[in-house]
């Protein structure tokens, strides 16, 4: 019995390992287009090369980076693709409530 279990835990660790190191080599491949000026067309067809589109007539809100691809305008697409592959700035919150605003002297 502790046999089939021991071959269980290994087809099961099979199975989620190569799915995880695809998604892993997806992002790496997402984040190779940092490199282009962004907001540019140039970006977005290397990000619709690693996911291509396919539009949808409603799409739904983008869970995963993949849903961006359902998106038709190319600017929204691109952003729902930055969104993602973009690292958010690393600005604790209670420090950006906490910055006095500045006035201009006139």
């Amino acid at each position: 019995m502790n046999s089939h279990r021991a071959w269980l835990t290994i087809i099961i660790f099979g199975a989620i390992f190569p799915t995880s190191a695809s998604a892993q080599a997806e992002m790496d491949k997402l984040r190779s287009c940092l490199a282009i000026e962004d907001g540019s067309k140039e970006r977005l067809d290397c990000y619709d090369g690693i996911i291509p589109p396919a539009s949808k007539p409603k799409p739904p809100v983008a869970k995963v980076v993949a849903d961006c691809k359902f998106l038709k305008e190319e600017d929204e697409r691109l952003g729902c693709f930055n969104r993602f592959v973009v690292q958010p700035a690393a600005t604790p919150k209670a420090a950006r409530k906490a910055a006095p605003k500045v006035q201009i002297p006139k």
